[in-house]
């Protein structure tokens, strides 16, 4: 029998350690999701960051594909939105779906 997989329980929020280097992203319970020292790069807090914001991106973008796919309508290869010719919204909406399956790992 096959598990789920699932993530910590969000939202996740994101927290400096005790000192100035450490990162840490918690979730609701205060479990640590991720801790991120800083490097030289200096880019530790800001990906500590994203990481915080994952779960609220991962729903906002689910939500904003399930309201593009309820109210959309493909034709011939092309998008439609709401009657319109959307082709400008084809693109976008394959690269959401792909960095959602990516986020599940497929």
């Amino acid at each position: 029998m096959s598990m789920a997989k699932k993530r910590s329980p969000g939202p996740w929020r994101y927290r400096e350690g005790n000192d100035s280097y450490t990162h840490i992203v918690e979730d609701r319970n205060k479990m640590i999701v991720c801790q991120l020292r800083q490097d030289h790069t200096g880019i530790a807090e800001l990906d500590a960051r994203l990481i915080a914001a994952a779960c609220d991106l991962d729903k906002n973008a689910r939500d904003l594909l399930a309201v593009l796919q309820r109210f959309g309508d493909w034709d011939d290869g092309c998008f439609y939105y709401n009657g319109r010719s959307a082709p400008e919204l084809q693109s976008p909406m394959q690269a959401l779906a792909d960095a959602i399956a990516k986020a599940e790992g497929k």
